[in-house]
């Protein structure tokens, strides 16, 4: 019994390309979005295998957060979306010294806590400060003191989630926080909860002047 010699030529090239081509660019029927859970079903046997990537039903809420300060004072805006679009809205305002980047960490912090009181268990943080985010996410070093327990104080609260991301948007999509004026009561809109904040989440060194 004879064999012959394969060979690899133009039409098995050809062939070979078109394989990869339709392999890179499988159909999807929806895009996920971030903080989406994905389900990959196999199907193997000795010649062949097959794949399907499908959305998985996800309990994910939201959290959209934004603090500052000004010449007014210092506050946060909360806004927290169910997996089914339910909101509560929070107008927080500090009646503490703190930095721009503190009032954000306070607003994060203070989030936490409202999402865990209701008691969310999956939930994606979003925020327009780039640089406490990606503090929390770990992609940024700390360096100030305070931030360092600010950050220390965040992580440790998110360790009390089943699931949790954090995500950075530009401000201007950060409207659901912003729509609730941390420092200025008088517009927040109907339905909003008012709320002082007496304390700082960390222990700080008060300068006597």
């Amino acid at each position: 019994m004879s064999k012959e010699k394969f060979t690899w030529d133009e039409d098995c090239k050809e062939a070979f390309e078109e394989l990869k081509r339709y392999l890179g660019s499988p159909q999807l029927l929806s895009r996920p979005e971030l903080g989406e859970h994905l389900q990959l079903y196999l199907a193997i046997s000795d010649v062949a295998g097959s794949s399907v990537l499908r959305l998985a039903k996800s309990n994910l809420s939201g959290l959209f957060v934004d603090g500052a300060r000004n010449d007014q004072g210092a506050g946060a805006g909360v806004l927290i979306m169910g997996p089914q679009e339910e909101t509560m809205e929070y107008a927080l305002q500090f009646s503490f010294p703190v930095t721009n980047n503190e009032a954000k960490y306070e607003a994060i912090i203070l989030g936490l806590r409202l999402v865990i009181s209701v008691g969310i268990e999956e939930l994606l943080v979003k925020g327009d400060s780039k640089l406490v985010i990606d503090q929390i996410k770990g992609s940024c070093w700390v360096k100030h003191e305070a931030l360092m327990k600010y950050h220390s104080k965040a992580v440790q609260i998110s360790q009390e989630f089943k699931r949790i991301l954090f995500e950075h948007i530009p401000r201007t999509e950060n409207e659901k926080a912003l729509d609730s004026p941390p420092l200025i009561t008088a517009n927040c809109l109907k339905g909003c909860m008012l709320k002082s904040v007496t304390n700082p989440h960390i222990k700080k060194k008060w300068c006597k002047g």
